[in-house]
């Protein structure tokens, strides 16, 4: 990617001054009322629901309103849109939620091309630190220093609020919902929620860079509106069901965070509890022990709650525990269901072939003489086997092998490439490549750069030698870009899983045959590359060809439970 030509400073300069303080203004007004816990405006909301449906060619609708988006699921309506969309002729009569849908994607399509900065840019094509040479702490400098204005509203503008308000406050939620009603969802707008992708195509339109027709500026008022107004909302044939905002929303660092309470709460009571972030059982607040913890299928909320008692007093706890099951038999610890019984049984000889020979364990339960199906007989210490009886079908030979035991050679170390490698903290591979971490994570850390199997939370990076997937017959292969790729992102907290490698020294493909289906990718690098993650940190991997999986975590049930039914993918 080219980095900005400085310019020469001129009329324009207090121009774009003018225009990025409005921008960091308005910015700020709609993280605001995206957090706003104040009650719905429900005229104002009905109002530009009842045009939006005149927009697509349907009457107004009869408003329902519930106290939270859980209660919208309690009454039962609102996946009412999504059977109507099923079952649909999509030649004739389509339900108002898909016309709205298709209205809101062609007004967003719209923005994006007069704009030409979309709001949601390809992965390929975003743009990460290591490509910026200015300071985003000092936005009004890097406008004086020639920076573009259409530049300083992506990185200070658009990317902040999808970061904050869709990934770090939507989606929680979403997810709370999902696990709530699943399918009975439907399909919703999120009114306040919104306010994200509504904020980007407000400040191009009032700092001046992008000109809107009057049909688009009247569109975008509606849905601004609705940012403004009120919270989740379902859109049905004849009947709207809309939520209130919530009553009460607690963050920290951009991240929802209470340790106290709900981090989201409603008037009806319903509520999401969340820790940095990450979404989490009501009880890692307010009782949790380690029989809650063993019994978390979620190893992240298992982490979480661990902390939450202290690593120390969890294993102390956890010992005692272990203890008490033992001494009262019930077997609740380590070893399952039931008291701990011994499990030791000799295992059976091998009969020996012809000539000399030795007694090894046979891997099969019952060892069967000959051809007649016997079982062998049983080694007795008081009748040893006669050294001069033929060794046959039917006897074992015991005695010593004469041959002698040859040592295993050197291994010739001139073979192998001795790799120098160069080790690198952590705050190194920040500023190298630019992506951040966490700030509890230590920055002075040295990464280590192996060459074996290695995890970065729930992925895995195995060797491909010692693998089972297969590349295709022509695979794709791509460059690692100097921003990276992003392998996976996490499905709660939107942390990206990224491969970083200096360029033209690694690739990556996707192309390739899983059985597990777990499979990511593959990739070949001839120098030392990277996984970063915010919460995780780095991970160096050695020269090679690896594959990356992702891990499925299991549900405890029994091995006849089908696999879809007994586990599920992880995206941490």
């Amino acid at each position: 990617m080219t980095h900005p030509t400085p310019r020469t400073r001129g009329a324009s300069e207090p121009v774009d001054l003018e225009r990025w303080r409005t921008a960091a203004a308005l910015r700020d007004a709609w993280t605001a009322r995206a957090l706003c816990t104040l009650p719905a405006d429900r005229p104002a909301t009905e109002a530009a629901i009842s045009e939006l449906y005149r927009l697509v060619g349907v009457s107004p609708p009869r408003f329902v309103w519930v106290d939270s988006p859980a209660g919208a699921l309690a009454a039962g309506i609102t996946g009412r849109a999504r059977t109507r969309m099923r079952h649909a002729d999509y030649a004739g009569d389509l339900p108002v939620a898909s016309r709205l849908a298709s209205e809101l994607g062609n007004l967003r399509s719209a923005l994006d091309r007069i704009t030409g900065r979309p709001w949601e840019p390809p992965a390929w094509g975003r743009p990460r630190q290591t490509t910026r040479r200015w300071r985003t702490d000092d936005p009004e400098g890097a406008l004086r220093d020639g920076v573009p204005l259409g530049e300083l509203l992506d990185v200070l503008v658009r990317d902040p609020l999808r970061e904050f308000l869709r990934d770090a406050l939507l989606t929680p939620l979403r997810l709370a919902l999902t696990a709530l009603g699943g399918d009975a969802l439907g399909l919703a707008w999120r009114g306040q929620h919104d306010a994200a992708w509504v904020a980007h195509y407000d400040v191009w339109r009032r700092t001046g860079p992008a000109s809107y027709t009057p049909e688009l500026d009247r569109e975008l008022d509606l849905w601004a509106t609705l940012a403004r107004s009120c919270g989740w909302w379902w859109p049905h044939d004849e009947v709207c069901v809309v939520a209130e905002r919530p009553t009460s929303v607690h963050h920290e660092d951009g991240r929802l965070h209470n340790p106290d309470g709900p981090a989201v709460a409603f008037a009806d009571g319903w509520c999401v509890h969340a820790l940095k972030g990450f979404r989490v059982p009501v009880w890692v607040l307010t009782d949790p022990t380690p029989e809650r913890v063993r019994a978390e299928p979620n190893v992240e909320v298992r982490r979480i709650a661990i902390e939450r008692i202290g690593w120390d007093a969890y294993i102390g706890r956890a010992h005692r525990l272990g203890r008490l099951h033992r001494e009262r038999g019930d077997g609740a610890g380590r070893d399952g269901p039931g008291p701990r019984q011994p499990r030791l049984r000799p295992a059976p000889l091998r009969p020996a072939r012809h000539g000399l020979g030795r007694a090894r364990p046979a891997p099969a339960r019952r060892q069967r003489v000959g051809r007649t199906g016997r079982d062998a007989p049983p080694l007795r210490a008081d009748r040893p086997v006669r050294p001069g009886r033929p060794a046959g079908g039917r006897c074992l030979d015991l005695r010593p092998d004469p041959r002698p035991v040859r040592p295993a050679p050197a291994p010739d170390l001139r073979s192998h490439t001795v790799m120098p490698m160069t080790t690198m903290t952590l705050a190194d591979l920040t500023l190298r490549y630019g992506h951040d971490v966490l700030d509890h994570l230590e920055r002075d850390v040295a990464i280590p750069v192996l060459d074996g199997l290695q995890a970065q939370g729930d992925l895995i990076v195995v060797p491909f030698g010692t693998a089972t997937e297969t590349l295709e017959h022509q695979p794709r292969w791509t460059e690692v870009p100097a921003q990276g790729i992003e392998v996976l992102r996490g499905a709660a907290g939107g942390n990206p899983h990224t491969l970083v490698a200096d360029p033209g020294t690694c690739r990556w493909t996707s192309d390739l045959y899983s059985r597990t289906r777990m499979a990511l990718g593959v990739f070949e690098a001839t120098a030392p590359v990277y996984l970063m993650h915010p919460e995780h940190g780095g991970s160096g991997i050695a020269p090679g060809t690896y594959v990356i999986r992702r891990q499925r975590e299991g549900s405890g049930s029994s091995r006849r439970t089908t696999l879809s039914a007994a586990s599920r993918l992880v995206a941490d």
